[in-house]
Protein backbone atom coordinates (compact mmCIF):
# COMPACT_ATOMS: atom_id res chain seq x y z
CA UNK A 1 0.00 0.00 0.00
CA UNK A 2 2.97 2.36 0.47
CA UNK A 3 2.89 2.00 -3.56
CA UNK A 4 -0.33 3.91 -3.45
CA UNK A 5 -0.52 6.18 -0.61
CA UNK A 6 1.99 8.14 1.09
CA UNK A 7 2.11 11.40 3.55
CA UNK A 8 3.37 14.41 2.27
CA UNK A 9 3.23 15.94 5.33
CA UNK A 10 5.21 14.68 7.66
CA UNK A 11 5.80 11.34 6.54
CA UNK A 12 4.49 9.39 9.21
CA UNK A 13 3.34 5.66 8.86
CA UNK A 14 -0.58 5.45 8.00
CA UNK A 15 -2.82 3.41 8.88
CA UNK A 16 -4.93 0.87 6.85
CA UNK A 17 -8.53 -0.32 6.68
CA UNK A 18 -10.47 -2.31 4.18
CA UNK A 19 -13.98 -0.93 4.36
CA UNK A 20 -15.65 -2.37 1.03
CA UNK A 21 -15.46 -5.63 -0.26
CA UNK A 22 -19.09 -6.39 -2.73
CA UNK A 23 -18.23 -9.88 -2.71
CA UNK A 24 -16.83 -11.08 0.35
CA UNK A 25 -17.73 -14.55 0.06
CA UNK A 26 -15.31 -15.17 -3.06
CA UNK A 27 -12.37 -13.85 -1.73
CA UNK A 28 -11.44 -12.07 1.68
CA UNK A 29 -9.46 -9.24 2.12
CA UNK A 30 -6.77 -8.62 4.59
CA UNK A 31 -3.80 -6.18 5.36
CA UNK A 32 -0.74 -7.41 6.23
CA UNK A 33 1.83 -6.15 9.40
CA UNK A 34 4.00 -5.12 6.09
CA UNK A 35 0.92 -3.04 4.76
CA UNK A 36 0.55 -5.28 1.83
CA UNK A 37 -2.84 -6.61 0.85
CA UNK A 38 -3.62 -10.19 1.05
CA UNK A 39 -6.00 -12.02 -0.64
CA UNK A 40 -7.84 -15.08 0.41
CA UNK A 41 -9.96 -16.85 -2.32
CA UNK A 42 -12.68 -19.23 -1.55
CA UNK A 43 -12.17 -22.40 -3.74
CA UNK A 44 -14.41 -23.13 -6.22
CA UNK A 45 -16.56 -19.97 -6.67
CA UNK A 46 -15.90 -16.93 -8.80
CA UNK A 47 -17.12 -13.13 -9.61
CA UNK A 48 -16.57 -10.00 -8.87
CA UNK A 49 -15.98 -7.82 -5.91
CA UNK A 50 -15.30 -3.92 -5.77
CA UNK A 51 -12.89 -3.35 -2.92
CA UNK A 52 -11.97 0.29 -1.08
CA UNK A 53 -9.20 0.76 1.31
CA UNK A 54 -8.64 3.64 3.49
CA UNK A 55 -5.41 5.11 4.57
CA UNK A 56 -5.69 7.42 7.71
CA UNK A 57 -2.85 9.74 8.41
CA UNK A 58 -1.84 10.93 12.24
CA UNK A 59 -3.29 14.19 11.75
CA UNK A 60 -6.77 11.82 10.60
CA UNK A 61 -7.06 13.20 6.91
CA UNK A 62 -7.94 10.08 5.28
CA UNK A 63 -7.56 8.96 1.37
CA UNK A 64 -9.30 6.04 -0.56
CA UNK A 65 -8.56 3.93 -3.45
CA UNK A 66 -11.26 1.38 -5.18
CA UNK A 67 -9.97 -2.10 -6.96
CA UNK A 68 -11.77 -4.63 -8.65
CA UNK A 69 -11.04 -8.32 -7.78
CA UNK A 70 -12.56 -10.54 -10.98
CA UNK A 71 -12.22 -14.06 -10.39
CA UNK A 72 -12.67 -16.83 -13.26
CA UNK A 73 -12.22 -20.30 -13.56
CA UNK A 74 -9.10 -21.28 -15.11
CA UNK A 75 -10.11 -23.65 -17.20
CA UNK A 76 -12.44 -21.84 -19.02
CA UNK A 77 -11.54 -19.27 -21.11
CA UNK A 78 -13.45 -16.75 -22.69
CA UNK A 79 -14.84 -18.00 -25.90
CA UNK A 80 -16.41 -14.77 -27.26
CA UNK A 81 -13.30 -13.15 -27.87
CA UNK A 82 -13.63 -12.53 -31.39
CA UNK A 83 -16.42 -14.40 -32.42
CA UNK A 84 -18.84 -12.99 -35.44
CA UNK A 85 -21.36 -11.31 -33.43
CA UNK A 86 -24.67 -9.35 -34.61
CA UNK A 87 -26.44 -6.22 -33.19
CA UNK A 88 -29.66 -4.98 -33.85
CA UNK A 89 -28.34 -1.52 -34.04
CA UNK A 90 -25.29 0.48 -33.61
CA UNK A 91 -24.82 4.12 -32.44
CA UNK A 92 -22.10 4.82 -35.43
CA UNK A 93 -19.39 3.52 -36.79
CA UNK A 94 -16.99 4.30 -33.85
CA UNK A 95 -19.38 1.59 -31.89
CA UNK A 96 -19.53 -1.35 -33.61
CA UNK A 97 -21.14 -5.25 -32.15
CA UNK A 98 -17.72 -6.47 -32.98
CA UNK A 99 -15.94 -4.43 -30.28
CA UNK A 100 -17.82 -5.80 -27.37
CA UNK A 101 -15.77 -8.88 -28.13
CA UNK A 102 -12.46 -7.69 -29.12
CA UNK A 103 -11.06 -7.68 -25.51
CA UNK A 104 -9.83 -4.06 -25.89
CA UNK A 105 -11.24 -1.95 -22.74
CA UNK A 106 -11.35 1.39 -24.64
CA UNK A 107 -13.49 0.12 -27.50
CA UNK A 108 -17.24 -0.63 -26.95
CA UNK A 109 -20.39 -1.23 -28.58
CA UNK A 110 -23.24 1.25 -28.21
CA UNK A 111 -26.67 1.13 -29.37
CA UNK A 112 -29.51 3.91 -30.80
CA UNK A 113 -30.98 5.43 -28.13
CA UNK A 114 -34.42 3.22 -27.92
CA UNK A 115 -35.33 0.07 -25.91
CA UNK A 116 -35.44 -3.35 -26.79
CA UNK A 117 -31.72 -4.13 -28.05
CA UNK A 118 -29.84 -7.01 -29.18
CA UNK A 119 -26.53 -8.47 -29.40
CA UNK A 120 -25.97 -11.87 -30.21
CA UNK A 121 -22.81 -14.23 -30.46
CA UNK A 122 -21.97 -17.35 -32.41
CA UNK A 123 -19.17 -19.40 -30.62
CA UNK A 124 -18.59 -21.12 -33.82
CA UNK A 125 -18.90 -24.45 -32.06
CA UNK A 126 -20.80 -25.83 -28.88
CA UNK A 127 -19.35 -24.67 -25.57
CA UNK A 128 -20.82 -25.53 -21.88
CA UNK A 129 -20.88 -22.24 -20.56
CA UNK A 130 -20.34 -21.39 -16.76
CA UNK A 131 -19.84 -17.28 -16.34
CA UNK A 132 -20.74 -14.47 -18.68
CA UNK A 133 -20.01 -11.13 -17.39
CA UNK A 134 -20.67 -7.61 -18.91
CA UNK A 135 -18.49 -4.66 -18.50
CA UNK A 136 -20.73 -1.93 -18.89
CA UNK A 137 -20.05 2.05 -19.70
CA UNK A 138 -22.13 4.75 -18.42
CA UNK A 139 -24.79 3.37 -20.99
CA UNK A 140 -26.06 0.56 -19.08
CA UNK A 141 -29.48 -1.77 -19.35
CA UNK A 142 -31.58 -1.57 -16.24
CA UNK A 143 -33.87 -4.74 -17.41
CA UNK A 144 -32.04 -7.40 -19.43
CA UNK A 145 -32.16 -11.04 -20.02
CA UNK A 146 -29.16 -13.16 -21.12
CA UNK A 147 -30.32 -16.16 -23.85
CA UNK A 148 -29.39 -18.88 -25.35
CA UNK A 149 -30.73 -20.79 -28.86
CA UNK A 150 -31.61 -24.34 -28.18
CA UNK A 151 -31.97 -24.82 -31.86
CA UNK A 152 -35.82 -23.45 -32.19
CA UNK A 153 -35.92 -20.50 -29.65
CA UNK A 154 -33.89 -18.01 -27.71
CA UNK A 155 -34.06 -19.51 -23.97
CA UNK A 156 -34.03 -17.15 -20.86
CA UNK A 157 -30.91 -18.18 -18.51
CA UNK A 158 -30.78 -15.17 -16.92
CA UNK A 159 -32.47 -12.31 -15.98
CA UNK A 160 -32.29 -8.99 -14.48
CA UNK A 161 -34.83 -6.32 -13.04
CA UNK A 162 -32.86 -4.19 -11.83
CA UNK A 163 -29.26 -3.51 -13.19
CA UNK A 164 -27.04 -0.59 -11.77
CA UNK A 165 -23.47 -0.62 -14.22
CA UNK A 166 -20.36 -1.20 -14.08
CA UNK A 167 -19.87 -4.71 -13.86
CA UNK A 168 -22.38 -7.68 -14.19
CA UNK A 169 -20.96 -10.73 -13.54
CA UNK A 170 -23.10 -13.47 -13.30
CA UNK A 171 -21.88 -16.77 -12.90
CA UNK A 172 -24.89 -19.72 -13.68
CA UNK A 173 -25.96 -21.83 -11.38
CA UNK A 174 -25.72 -24.20 -13.58
CA UNK A 175 -23.80 -24.99 -16.76
CA UNK A 176 -25.75 -24.63 -20.17
CA UNK A 177 -24.44 -25.79 -23.82
CA UNK A 178 -24.98 -23.77 -26.70
CA UNK A 179 -23.11 -22.16 -29.66
CA UNK A 180 -25.39 -19.12 -29.98
CA UNK A 181 -25.64 -16.57 -26.68
CA UNK A 182 -27.49 -13.26 -27.12
CA UNK A 183 -27.73 -9.96 -24.60
CA UNK A 184 -31.41 -9.44 -24.54
CA UNK A 185 -31.36 -5.77 -23.55
CA UNK A 186 -34.83 -4.80 -22.90
CA UNK A 187 -35.05 -1.60 -20.87
CA UNK A 188 -32.62 1.16 -20.81
CA UNK A 189 -31.34 3.10 -17.28
CA UNK A 190 -30.41 5.96 -19.48
CA UNK A 191 -31.26 8.70 -21.86
CA UNK A 192 -28.63 7.02 -23.99
CA UNK A 193 -28.63 3.53 -25.93
CA UNK A 194 -26.97 0.20 -23.98
CA UNK A 195 -23.26 0.01 -24.21
CA UNK A 196 -20.67 -2.51 -23.27
CA UNK A 197 -17.54 -2.22 -23.07
CA UNK A 198 -17.04 -5.91 -23.48
CA UNK A 199 -19.12 -9.00 -23.31
CA UNK A 200 -17.66 -11.74 -22.05
CA UNK A 201 -18.74 -15.49 -21.77
CA UNK A 202 -16.68 -18.21 -20.43
CA UNK A 203 -16.57 -21.80 -21.19
CA UNK A 204 -15.51 -25.02 -22.35
CA UNK A 205 -15.49 -26.61 -25.81
CA UNK A 206 -17.51 -29.56 -26.45
CA UNK A 207 -17.89 -30.46 -29.98
CA UNK A 208 -16.90 -28.70 -32.98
Amino acid sequence: LGDIFNDVEDGSNLNYEVIENSNAEIVSVTIADDNSVNLTFIDGLIGTSEITIIATDSAGNVSSVDFRIQVVDPTRGNVALGKTIIASTIESESNLAEFAVDGIDDTRWSTEYEDGQTLDVDLGAVFEISQIILEWEAAYGSVYELQIWDGSDWVTIFSEDDGNGEIDDIPLSETVTARYVRFNGITRATEWGFSLWEFEIYGELVED
